[in-house]
């Protein structure tokens, strides 16, 4: 499609992800190969992730991740992912092996938010005995309609028929300037006032309660990882009542809530992204998520132990 950047990925593997399998015309990042693609595999289990068994080997420290596409990593290498970035930093503070299960969008089909995330914990989560469970909070867990881009984006389309990456890329970054500064949000109150988004954040609620209430009868600790929106992180930042709404409800609750916005604040968009017409994290962005979620739990003392 080249109206919008968008080709096809590469797929390997026993398994795909639910969401379609998309690659990058004109990619900027040096993670993609010359085809502008990534590689797509999950292992055996359903998980884009290494082959672990289910039973947890002797010895071995592990944490299940819980998301939707930005945790699955969507976008980027799987060596990228925040959870085998975390799991990389978890690996060598302790000495010895740890495996964080990317559980990313593995949850059954259409589970995209804690709601639909806790009954799969309940069911199947917990036989892989996990020492902690993360959970990676993307803001549209409370409606659909909550946008990732808070402007009218522009189009991304290629100059002179393509001819040149960096010109491409420049007239498509001086365009997403002008986009932003006509400032056409869409009215976020407005999405969170609906009666759809109202039950919908009820429902997730109940759903952060009921992984709590899993975690707990295991004597798992259970921590909420909240990610912003990748959209005008060094302007007005749009979407603070979303992320006031989590929090104050964790804390309410008594469940460990970290907010990964202060480590994203002051930083251009554009330079996160995946693409110009993709707003997931790149690898930057994952890993300053794994980086957040890692000082956070040594801020907590939930780290596994060194030299074990």
């Amino acid at each position: 499609q080249a109206e919008d950047g968008i080709r096809d990925y590469k797929v390997t593997g026993v398994q795909t992800c639910a969401l379609p399998i998309l690659g990058y015309r004109h990619p900027l990042w040096a993670y993609y190969d010359r085809d502008g693609c990534i590689t797509i595999r999950n292992n055996s289990l359903g998980f884009r992730d290494d082959e672990f068994p289910v039973q947890k080997p002797p010895g071995e420290w592990r944490a299940i991740a819980l998301g939707d596409s930005f945790t699955y990593g969507m976008g980027v290498q799987a060596k990228d992912n925040w959870p085998t970035v975390l799991e990389r930093s978890l690996a060598a503070h302790r000495g010895g092996p740890v495996q964080v299960i990317n559980a990313g969008m593995a949850c059954g089909n259409g589970a995209r938010s804690a709601a639909e995330y806790a009954p799969w914990l309940a069911r199947e989560g917990m036989a892989f005995a996990p020492d902690l469970v993360i959970l990676g909070f993307c803001l549209n867990d409370v409606s659909d309609d909550v946008p990732m881009l808070s402007y009218v984006p522009a189009k991304y389309e290629p100059v002179l028929w393509g001819i040149s990456r960096l010109l491409d890329s420049a007239v498509f970054l001086r365009r997403m300037h002008a986009a932003r500064a006509a400032d056409r949000r869409p009215a976020l109150d407005a999405i969170l006032d609906s009666p759809a988004a109202k039950a919908r954040w009820q429902a997730v609620q109940e759903g952060l309660r009921a992984i709590a209430a899993t975690c707990a009868s295991a004597k798992v600790p259970f921590v909420v990882a909240v990610f912003p929106m990748i959209s005008q992180l060094d302007g007005p930042y749009p979407y603070e009542r979303i992320h006031a709404m989590v929090g104050e409800f964790c804390k309410r609750e008594g469940i460990r809530c970290v907010d990964l916005l202060p480590a994203f604040r002051g930083r251009t968009d554009e330079s996160l992204w995946v693409h110009g017409t993709d707003q997931h994290p790149n690898d930057v962005g994952h890993r300053w998520m794994a980086d957040g979620i890692f000082a956070f739990l040594r801020e907590q003392q939930l780290l596994p132990a060194a030299g074990r």
